[in-house]
């Protein structure tokens, strides 16, 4: 048991939330015991902070959330965000022409609102794992010069066989310009080039006076390596790549099989429970 936890940082899909997207009875147990013990627990997601928000009404969460994978960051409650590191438009502009040149589906995130290039399987499969509404826009360009806001995030999404052509390309093309990330094999995604989820948990742990090495970061996906190298304990969820696994501190089980509340069980709350690492 390593006791000095102090906040908890959770990544959502595949992660605190079943493979059906439900946080399942155990995980809302764990997680209350922990609040109840005085730890700080926030969630950590590339998801919309619309989308993040239900989640943590339900768990009755009141630290700020990292959202957009840490380029918005807000309190429940609150009407206004900690911190909003945009991508910047000429960005945001090349993101969406690449798009259009690969006919991949793209999401453009703008106060929160969620516009889309065009209606799909891509389309609805996002909005039924997130749970919002998107609007669309076949045309993001204008969009994009005439809104007086900054994107929040860039989405594009596409069959995960080529989605690794994609990123990789992507990665290239803004290297130096934005933070090219993936979470789930069908997304890849586009931010601030001085956006991560490690730096927004960096930003979140100095604003609750809490030190790394009392930080415990869970997540399954590569966007939550950043997350890894930050925390003094990391954990990797079963179902995760070998690649963000090797990085953790501790392998849990998988998102169907209460991996969050094991990890919490193990390093916070004392309990014999604990999970193989593997």
């Amino acid at each position: 048991m390593n006791s000095r936890i102090k906040l908890i940082a959770v990544d959502l899909d595949y992660t605190l939330l079943s493979s059906g997207f439900e946080v399942s009875k155990r995980n809302k147990e764990a997680i209350a015991r922990a609040l109840d013990r005085g730890v700080a627990v926030t969630l950590s997601t590339g998801r919309m902070f619309s989308s993040a928000l239900p989640f943590a009404e339900t768990l009755e969460l009141s630290c700020p959330l990292i959202t957009y994978n840490g380029a918005y960051i807000r309190a429940p409650g609150s009407d206004r965000p900690l911190s909003h590191v945009p991508v910047e438009k000429e960005h945001a502009l090349e993101t969406v022409r690449f798009a259009a040149e690969w006919d991949l589906h793209c999401n453009v995130y703008i106060n929160d609102r969620l516009y889309m290039s065009k209606a799909g399987w891509e389309a609805q499969m996002y909005m039924d794992n997130c749970k919002v509404e998107g609007i669309y826009e076949p045309d993001l360009e204008p969009l994009i010069l005439s809104s007086g806001e900054q994107p929040t995030k860039i989405l594009l999404i596409g069959e995960s066989g080529r989605m690794g052509e994609v990123k990789a390309r992507l990665v290239e093309l803004m290297a130096g310009k934005a933070y090219v990330t993936t979470s789930v094999p069908e997304y890849v995604e586009i931010m601030n080039k001085n956006v991560s989820k490690g730096r927004a948990l960096a930003a979140v742990a100095s604003f609750l006076c809490v030190k790394a090495d009392e930080v415990m970061a869970i997540g399954d996906g590569y966007n939550d390596i950043d997350m890894f190298r930050y925390a003094g304990v990391s954990v990797a969820m079963g179902n995760a790549r070998d690649e963000v696994k090797s990085l953790a501190t501790f392998v849990a089980p998988s998102n169907d099989e209460d991996g969050v509340a094991v990890a919490i069980e193990r390093y916070v709350l004392g309990s014999s429970e604990q999970a193989s690492k593997g």
